[in-house]
């Protein structure tokens, strides 16, 4: 995971990347979630693949279209790349389509979706609330 952003090499959905890249939104939703408890507006965006490491640090595109996608969402949101959406295809999470957008500094549309929100942080984290 980089800032709100998560990165994992891409796997069928019943996968261990799977399971990880549920577990980054889930998180990413309850951090949110809590935030907003604190009277503090959070977002994030989340794209899945593989990240170059570099100095103890990542980067390339892979955390450049996470950091893009999260200049998509607004206080309150988790955006997931067309990517990630398709790894989370099977899981109990909902999304809601948000449309293809042009993503600055990358080639091409990309689609991106939006997590349906639960009620509490600790619903997140458990996985039972929408």
């Amino acid at each position: 995971m980089t800032g709100t952003g998560a990165a994992s090499s891409r796997r069928r959905a019943s996968s261990p990347c799977s399971t990880a890249t549920e577990r980054a939104v889930r998180s990413a939703q309850a951090a949110i979630l809590h935030a907003g408890d604190l009277g503090l507006g959070l977002r994030a965006g989340i794209h899945t693949g593989e990240v170059e490491l570099a100095a103890g640090d990542v980067r390339g595109l892979v955390v450049h279209v996470a950091s893009r996608v999260m200049a998509l969402a607004g206080a309150g949101q988790v955006y997931v790349s067309g990517t990630t959406y398709e790894l989370l295809v099977e899981s109990s999470l909902a999304f809601e389509d948000r449309g293809e957008h042009e993503l600055k500094g990358i080639t091409g549309r990309r689609r991106v979706y939006e997590l349906a929100q639960t009620t509490t942080w600790k619903g997140a984290i458990a996985g039972n609330e929408r």
